[in-house]
Formats: C-alpha cells, sequence, structure tokens
C-alpha cells in the first residue's frame, strides 16, 4: 500500500482485496453454472473497483505532490512579491527626494540665472555709459585739437600782420 495513501484509501484496497480472495473461495466450491456466473460478473466488479481505487491512491498522491510543490512555489512567490514591494517602495522614496532636488537646483539656477542676468544687465548698463563718456571725451578733444591748432596758428598770423616787429 502507498505511504500517502489516507486511511480510507487503503481501508477500501484491504477490502478489496479481501472480498476478492472470498469471491475466489466461491468460485471454486460452486457448482451451480448459473451461480459461478453471477460471481465471475462480481469478481470482474470487485478487480474493476479494485484498479479504480490504486487509481485513486495514485491521484491522491500526486495531488498531494502538486498541492506540496505549490505551496514553496506560493512561498516563494510571495517572498518574491515582498522583496519587490520593498524595492518599490525604496524607488518611490528614491524618486520623491531626486524630484525633490531637481526642484532645488531648479529654484538655485534661476536664482542665480537673475543675479547673473542682473550683473549682465548692469555692466551692459554701465558699458553704454561709458562709451557715451568716452564719445563725450573724444569730442572735447577733438574741440581740443581744433583749439590748440587755431592757437598755435594765431602767433603766425599775428607775427605776418606785423612785419616791422623785430622778433
Amino acid at each position: 500500500m502507498e505511504a500517502n495513501a489516507s486511511p480510507e484509501m487503503q481501508r477500501r484496497k484491504t477490502d478489496g482485496e479481501n472480498a476478492a480472495a472470498e469471491i475466489t473461495g466461491l468460485i471454486k466450491a460452486e457448482e451451480s453454472p448459473k451461480d459461478r456466473a453471477v460471481l465471475l460478473v462480481l469478481q470482474t466488479i470487485n478487480n474493476a473497483l479494485i484498479s479504480s481505487n490504486e487509481l485513486l491512491i495514485a491521484a491522491n498522491k500526486a495531488v498531494g505532490d502538486v498541492d506540496q510543490n505549490l505551496s514553496k512555489h506560493i512561498g516563494a512567490f510571495n517572498e518574491h512579491v515582498i522583496a519587490e514591494g520593498k524595492l518599490f517602495s525604496e524607488g518611490r522614496g528614491m524618486y520623491r527626494v531626486i524630484t525633490w532636488l531637481v526642484g532645488a537646483l531648479q529654484l538655485l539656477s534661476v536664482a542665480v540665472g537673475g543675479v547673473v542676468w542682473a550683473e549682465v544687465k548692469g555692466s551692459a548698463d554701465q558699458l553704454v555709459k561709458f562709451d557715451t563718456k568716452i564719445q563725450i571725451l573724444e569730442l572735447q578733444v577733438k574741440d581740443l585739437k581744433a583749439s590748440v591748432l587755431v592757437l598755435s596758428a594765431a602767433p603766425l598770423q599775428t607775427k605776418m600782420a606785423q612785419p616791422d616787429a623785430k622778433p
């Protein structure tokens, strides 16, 4: 008998084997052909029941094996789901941290960009002022050069106007 068979299955198998031995003894002892034929049919039915009981025992063992394997797989799957859940949770946490960091970096870059823009704008305004001052100074220098030329030409004109004057 199978070790994994239930006690009920084992009892049925033992009862079937006992009945088979009893029917075989009755067939040998029976002299009436009609009763002997009924006992032979009964023996065939009993043998079929014994075979189906053996099939049930084998099926029961197979189901038990499948159940054990399924339990192992379900346990491994549950462990995998828990580990994956932890990993997913950590990933969500890292995503939140990265999101806050990127947001802070964007704010910082906007602030730095604003400061740099103000500096560039201030420098550009100062350059325009300096350029204006340089243009004014260039005009003043040009006027001064013209004045110097006029003044330096004036003594020559004065000398030419006074031919008698002695140097």
